[in-house]
């Protein structure tokens, strides 16, 4: 099996291209990543992938050549850059979806999964969570803009029979993620002397999946799914972010009442968003790290490396 995975480059990207390099039945990895400031080849340097540095936005036909399998994991994914840059999420996210949808058309692959995000439902804060049959109410433009390449891959599916899947995660965490998002800007900061950051009063929630579980999800989606299917990848690990950045402050034995800062929210902050998990479970899929247990490598992961050429934000 042929499989391309687009932004293997980055965090999501980097641990499938690891993951599917140890199944038997994947003879061939493509890696298609334009290496933007997330991004880092030293992540795959080990694997013996192609790797085709190009955006999706520039992808042919004759790149997707005797390809079986595309997953789609480039995106621009950092909310608060799309507050500022939100035209740069649209072209990456909405278009580049677009020009890689018509790519695998005209190349005949076989099965394209496109990985979105949970934000696509909005927030929610009944006590219902949403399936895949929840409609889209995005409440920022990265959101948005996932909300449009989802729609795209659907109609990609209905139109042109693709065998279109695609796959809507809680956030995750893990190796190689780009320290903007939550655990690593905290750990990393910390670990500098500088005070972690906490938006508004820290009252949202988001729930946490380990990257190695979403790469099992992936696979599971590929083996088990079917055409033109949605799934939701659902953790069971909720958090308020004051209590994920508590919880990281005393294992690193730095005092919270010193070492939190609370700075302006964002221009809007989904309090939470809560997902039915059901149907992906239904196919064999579960959840099997715990954070708290992860936590520490991840802690050591982050502090035994060089991130001297980052910015803390």
């Amino acid at each position: 099996m042929h499989i391309v995975i687009t932004g293997g480059c980055g965090f999501v990207g980097s641990n499938l291209v690891a993951y599917f390099w140890r199944c038997a039945e994947v003879t061939k990895i493509t890696v298609i990543d334009k290496i933007t400031y997330a991004a880092n080849p030293d992540y795959i340097s080990s694997i013996p992938v192609s790797l085709i540095t190009k955006d999706v936005n520039d992808i042919s036909a004759t790149d997707l050549d005797g390809v079986d399998v595309i997953i789609h994991a480039a995106a621009e994914s950092h909310v608060d850059n799309s507050f500022s840059n939100s035209l740069e999420f649209t072209l990456s996210n909405t278009l580049g979806t677009h020009k890689l949808l018509h790519a695998a058309h005209q190349a005949k692959s076989k099965l394209f999964i496109h990985i979105s995000t949970d934000e696509v439902y909005g927030e929610n804060n009944t006590s219902y969570p949403f399936d895949e049959s929840a409609p889209f109410f995005p409440t920022n433009p990265y959101s948005a803009s996932k909300a449009g390449a989802d729609a795209l891959a659907q109609s990609y599916h209905h139109c042109y029979g693709i065998d279109v899947r695609i796959i809507r995660a809680n956030n995750m965490y893990g190796f190689h993620q780009y320290p903007e998002k939550l655990i690593p800007k905290t750990i990393l900061r910390l670990a500098a002397g500088l005070p972690a950051v906490v938006h508004g009063g820290g009252e949202n929630k988001r729930s946490f999946l380990h990257v190695d579980d979403f790469c099992a999800a992936v696979d599971c989606v590929l083996k088990e799914g079917i055409s033109g299917g949605i799934y939701n990848v659902h953790s069971a690990e909720e958090y308020r972010n004051i209590d994920m950045v508590t919880l990281i402050c005393k294992r690193m034995r730095k005092d919270p009442q010193q070492n939190i800062t609370y700075i302006a929210d964002r221009p809007h902050n989904d309090s939470r968003y809560l997902i039915n998990g059901n149907k992906l479970e239904s196919l064999g899929w579960e959840q099997k790290r715990k954070l708290e247990a992860e936590l520490q490598e991840i802690i050591d992961w982050y502090t035994d490396r060089d991130w001297s050429a980052i910015e803390l934000m």
